[in-house]
């Protein structure tokens, strides 16, 4: 992609509303996607975290 194409880019103003959004994880869902929310993968990341602090501990002890 060069200057040119990207000039000829057109751009649509779009409204998202709660529906809209509920639909499209809908259909990222049916496709086999997996959506999680924000806090969920937090403490995913925070558990895995203390786990790997945990072992770390006792191998160096």
């Amino acid at each position: 992609m060069n200057d040119k194409d990207i000039d000829q880019i057109e751009y649509v103003d779009v409204k998202v509303t709660p529906e809209t959004m509920e639909i499209h994880l809908h259909v990222l869902k049916q496709n086999g996607y997996s959506v999680q929310k924000r806090a969920y993968v937090f403490t995913t990341c925070l558990m895995c975290f203390l786990a790997g602090l945990y072992l770390m501990g006792l191998l160096t002890q």
